[in-house]
């Protein structure tokens, strides 16, 4: 008995903790869920007290853990929402538990698939190649999953170095976070193709798409080009996106 309710509650975290990972509606859902499943099926006070203290007691973790959240657009919520949709119907079909298993790893590894790095910070013009997890500081430095995401495949594909804040290598240089007028650009290629990554959460809005447009007005008056990658194309297709930003500096 008490191995089942241990095993129980194992499922309602997991749940709670792979719906966080499509988003913070998600795991709401999973946790009013779970408590309304506990007031139908446990009859016991004290096993009902417990197993609704655990169920609130995850949610609000996972609310305080915003790093376990995968951004619009990344596949891998899709993922996350069906490992938590396996999981939550697991301990009343327990094969399921298996294929719920298997999503929930792919979602996890997308958001371990990153250069974190908990040491000091070190400002990108003192950043050299033989810096210790070099790549983590420049990942440090950008703004969204997606701009990591962009960077670790420029970095790939051309094999890029640090340079006193800048990433080199042959035929091309790539600087982040750069002011111009007053504006900032997310990445700048060989010092006049700016480079955008457009999560639709920040510019999916008709408001956001004016503003946007005013801005790449505004770049193209200074005689810059400008070049618009969505964060699912970044995320889906890494080489397309590298792809993209090679069409336009030809």
């Amino acid at each position: 008995m008490p191995v089942m309710v241990l095993l129980f509650q194992a499922f309602v975290v997991a749940t709670i903790v792979a719906a966080r990972i499509h988003s913070r509606s998600a795991a709401t859902v999973a946790a009013v869920g779970w408590s309304v499943t506990t007031l139908i099926l446990v009859f016991m006070p004290w096993l009902m007290a417990l197993q609704l203290t655990i169920v609130w007691g995850a949610y609000a973790w996972s609310l305080s853990r915003r790093s376990l959240e995968l951004p619009p657009g990344d596949p891998a919520r899709n993922y996350a929402l069906f490992a938590a949709t396996c999981l939550a119907l697991g301990p009343f079909m327990l094969p399921l538990f298996g294929v719920g298993a298997i999503a929930g790893w792919a979602a996890w590894r997308r958001i371990s698939d990153t250069d974190r790095f908990d040491g000091p910070r070190i400002p990108l013009r003192q950043v050299t190649a033989s810096t210790p997890n070099w790549r983590s500081h420049y990942m440090r430095a950008c703004e969204s999953p997606a701009e990591s995401a962009f960077l670790k495949a420029m970095i790939a594909r051309y094999a890029m170095l640090p340079d006193k804040g800048v990433l080199v290598a042959r035929g091309i240089r790539l600087e982040m976070q750069k002011p111009i007028g007053r504006y900032r650009a997310d990445f700048v290629a060989n010092g006049r193709l700016v480079i955008e990554i457009d999560g639709a959460r920040w510019h999916g809005s008709p408001e956001a798409k004016a503003r946007d447009a005013q801005r790449d007005r505004d770049m193209r008056k200074m005689g810059l080009k400008i070049i618009r990658i969505p964060a699912r194309t970044v995320f889906r297709a890494p080489a397309r996106a590298v792809a993209l930003v090679e069409g336009a500096s030809r």
